[in-house]
């Protein structure tokens, strides 16, 4: 039995210097055995990594002294549900929950921030719960944790960095997002959104207050989804958009209030989808335009307001449309002035 904290450090602490009662440690800190722990007696947090490792069973039950042990500024990884006894308020680093055996996080009740929180590998995970009280992460990502049905847990989080939800074969939503405003907002990286390969997922409803995404947005082979509808508040993306493989996604109506991509675009891959009538509001393309493969797309009037494309154009291998169905867009020219593509919509 054992915790990993911040497993990428190896190496002996400098000694601790005595603290009084919820004092500080500088640095880094290695636990090896039981007794290094009677070390962090009286220290709520360290500025550095944490590193418990290697300890035999059995452990003591209260992990002697890190009962008071609330905020770490670096990094904490838990390899099983010895954490239980940490009352953690703040990770300033990373907090990452992998390859557990439990079913719930409730250990983690009293956290309330995260530099950036990843919850992966967790076979018999089936809630986070225990996460409600967590109201800032700079980064997020959860992935293939096969028994979890939600993300409940996060539903005080308002703003995180780049997010990613993925590879989570029973989540059915992401309800638990619901109070989330921005993603990736004001970061240079792991600035963007991405929801992909969660078969169960229906719906991304849980977004629905998100107005605002730092990087690319991408939803991709997410079998079971049939809309994107959570997406309806968002107007300006400054990175690029991918809705790639949704089998049973038939509408993309969720996009009606975007305006403007900067990025490359591409819708494909979406077997069920008909129409493109949510890109109504659609006026400019900063990159590549990409709709191909999508077999039950019949026409493509919703870019009737689309004016301009950065980069390359391609409409291709959409089996159910014809020729005379691409009557909004009947000619394309290269502009000589600008490096861009502009639709000019004649009558016919």
């Amino acid at each position: 039995m054992w915790i990993v904290v911040a497993s990428t450090v190896f190496r002996p602490p400098t000694p601790l210097v005595s603290a009084e009662p919820c004092g500080t440690h500088n640095g880094d800190f290695y636990v090896s055995n039981a007794l290094d722990l009677d070390g962090l007696r009286g220290i709520c947090e360290i500025t550095g990594d944490l590193t418990i490792t290697n300890l035999a069973d059995p452990v003591p039950v209260e992990l002697r002294g890190l009962e008071l042990l609330v905020a770490l500024a670096q990094s904490l990884v838990g390899t099983r549900d010895d954490a239980d006894v940490l009352s953690l308020t703040t990770v300033g680093g990373g907090l990452t929950i992998k390859g557990n055996a439990f079913t719930d996080v409730d250990a983690l009740s009293n956290l309330t921030s995260v530099g950036w929180l990843r919850i992966d590998h967790n076979d018999t995970l089936t809630n986070i719960d225990g996460l409600s009280n967590l109201t800032a992460a700079g980064r997020l990502q959860i992935f293939r944790n096969h028994a979890l049905s939600n993300v409940d847990g996060l539903s005080n989080l308002t703003s995180v960095g780049g997010m990613h939800i993925y590879d989570n074969s029973a989540l059915t939503n992401v309800d638990g997002l619901a109070n989330i405003v921005a993603v990736g907002v004001g970061q240079m990286v792991f600035n963007s959104l991405g929801i992909y390969r969660n078969p169960a997922l229906t719906n991304i409803d849980g977004l629905s207050n998100l107005t605002s995404v730092g990087g690319n947005l991408f939803i991709d082979d997410n079998d079971a989804l049939t809309n994107i509808d959570g997406l309806s508040k968002i107007t300006f993306l400054p990175g690029g958009l991918a809705i790639i493989g949704n089998d049973a996604l038939t509408n993309i109506d969720g996009l009606s209030t975007s305006k403007a991509v900067r990025g490359d675009m591409w819708i494909s891959s979406n077997s069920a989808l008909t129409n493109l009538n949510g890109l109504s509001s659609l006026t400019s393309v900063g990159g590549r335009l990409d709709i191909t493969r999508n077999k039950s797309l019949a026409n493509i009037d919703g870019l009737s307001n689309l004016t301009s494309v950065g980069g390359d154009l391609e409409i291709t291998g959409n089996e159910a449309h014809a020729p005379r169905r691409y009557a909004s867009i009947h000619q394309v020219t290269q502009s000589p002035f600008f490096d861009s593509w502009h639709f000019h919509t004649l009558t016919e």
